[in-house]
């Protein structure tokens, strides 16, 4: 019945054993498909594993095992495509790949999923300067300050030099 398969669910999921959780839940569903706490934990499931996979990615990114690191976040994008860090992150992989096209694509992603995510604009502004898309690069630096506000990092102070570099030089 729909309690004993929650049941299980929760037991699987105490136990770290994801797979044999979402199973139990996936039978309680069959049983009750509107039923929001079991939806509500196989989302949570979702992002459990997700979240396993990003940080497994970003141990693999900062060895410097760009490849790897770039199936691990795609691996967290499997279960849960509206993970603003799993793009940020695979972003950082595909620039260190020298792959900005596709950086930037993820960059976009994150900001799309996270308006707020700040360096996500610099990343991007960075890969459109890399692409020699200037006008696109501009905005985005622009855009990345106006977030910050009165913060003066290192990030902040390069994206305003930049920002006037290309301003002055017609770019």
């Amino acid at each position: 019945n729909l309690s004993a398969y929650n049941y299980l669910g929760s037991a699987y999921y105490t136990k770290k054993d994801y797979r044999n959780a979402t199973l139990a839940y996936k039978n309680a569903l069959n049983l009750d498909p509107s039923n929001k706490d079991v939806i509500e934990a196989l989302n949570l499931i979702n992002q459990t594993q997700a979240e396993s996979f990003v940080e497994k990615g970003l141990a693999q990114y900062n060895k410097k095992e760009y490849w790897t690191s770039l199936a691990s976040f795609k691996q967290a994008l499997k279960y849960d495509g509206k993970n603003a860090y799993a793009y940020y992150y695979r972003g950082l992989s595909y620039d260190a790949l020298q792959k900005y096209d596709q950086a930037a694509l993820d960059y976009k992603k994150a900001i799309e999923l996270s308006a707020d995510f700040n360096i996500a604009y610099y990343s991007l502004a960075v890969d459109y300067d890399m692409l020699k898309n200037y006008a696109e690069a501009k905005k985005t630096y622009a855009k990345f300050i106006e977030i910050n506000g009165s913060n003066e990092d290192e990030y902040v102070k390069y994206a305003k030099e930049r920002l006037k570099y290309l301003k002055q030089n017609g770019q």
